[in-house]
């Protein structure tokens, strides 16, 4: 599927985010990127396995404590790895998207200790 179709699938998914976590992700960045520019510690910590997707940042209740952040807090999917698993399943995919998305967003909304 094109990056057009992929992007509509992750938006569908999206509608299913519970109401009480909207308003907070509504100005989060959603990326949609090729698997070979992953992080490295992902890389490192999945080897030659297929990442959905991974978060990056500060969760939500922590951003107001005095940390010196490098980069965007963002989610970053790679849609190779759910076509690589589902092939054209596109059902299939906003399922795991959501799965994935839903997830990131639990490391998002949550305090890190």
């Amino acid at each position: 599927m094109n990056i057009e179709e992929f992007e509509q699938l992750v938006r569908e998914a999206l509608e299913f985010i519970p109401e009480k976590f909207k308003k907070i992700i509504q100005n989060e960045k959603i990326e949609i990127i090729p698997r070979e520019k992953m992080p490295l510690a992902a890389r490192r910590c999945f080897p030659g396995k297929s990442v959905f997707g991974v978060f990056i940042g500060l969760p939500y209740k922590d951003r107001f404590k005095r940390v010196v952040q490098t980069e965007p807090t963002r989610i970053e999917l790679y849609q190779e790895s759910f076509e690589k698993i589902y092939g054209r399943d596109k059902e299939r995919i906003k399922k795991e998207v959501l799965c994935t998305v839903t997830v990131s967003y639990t490391h998002l909304t949550l305090p890190t200790n």
